[in-house]
């Protein structure tokens, strides 16, 4: 795991002395310092999709306040129309064979045009889910490290134009988990349900008002 960042960092480095440079910005992103896992702290398996990209215009603060709107059913639009609100600058899947297929880990080297996107200065936030398609995936973690001047997109212009981030850069609370959990047991950042589960007791009430509802209507008509 550790030689395969080396490498990378090495090959930019080889790009920043010879002056070649695409009209593109280069991310190197991943898991490789720690690993990722589910609401479960099961580490993720292979093909479970992973974006990297930006909230553009909000806050963490605010990008953790509209998931916890989403989990309490009180979003407008509900997940789809949050996860819209991301602008995916690139996407990858976990457990690939550059990682050796390793559940947990993820490593990538994704070229995009931030100018083209719109997102120059944005924080760069790894939105992670537990299956292939977001709109199966019932979990996701959302994930940033605020204070570190790497998790910024920079301009295609500006030298070098290849950036590092791992998710062990985030830190392990609120003000980089902005939708998840740290498992130190594990030394895991773990993901969260989109939608909140109710409880038993609601089931039943739920039940027990349909019910009553039943009743009242049989009588009516009687």
């Amino acid at each position: 795991m550790k030689k395969l960042t080396f490498v990378i960092i090495a090959a930019s480095q080889v790009l920043l002395l010879t002056g070649s440079y695409a009209a593109n910005t280069t991310l190197t992103w991943g898991a490789l310092e720690n690993s990722i896992g589910d609401a479960s702290n099961n580490p993720l398996p292979t093909g479970d999709i992973v974006l990297a990209g930006t909230f553009q215009g909000l806050t963490p603060s605010q990008v953790a306040a509209d998931a916890a709107a989403v989990s309490a059913g009180t979003f407008s639009g509900g997940a789809a129309a949050f996860e819209n609100d991301f602008t995916t600058f690139a996407t990858t899947t976990m457990a690939g064979a550059n990682v050796g297929n390793t559940p947990g880990f993820f490593s990538a080297v994704s070229s995009n045009s931030a100018s083209t996107l719109g997102i120059v200065g944005d924080e760069i936030y790894y939105f992670v889910f537990n299956n292939s398609t977001q709109s199966a995936a019932t979990q996701y973690g959302i994930f940033t490290a605020p204070a570190n001047s790497m998790w910024a997109f920079p301009n295609d212009t500006t030298i070098p134009q290849a950036i590092i981030t791992d998710v062990g850069d985030v830190p392990q609370n609120s003000s980089g988990i902005l939708w998840g959990s740290f498992n130190n047991t594990a030394s895991q950042y773990d993901l969260a349900q989109i939608q909140a589960i109710p409880e038993p007791s609601t089931f039943a009430l739920g039940g027990m008002g349909a019910l009553g509802l039943l009743i009242a209507a049989r009588r009516k008509r009687k």
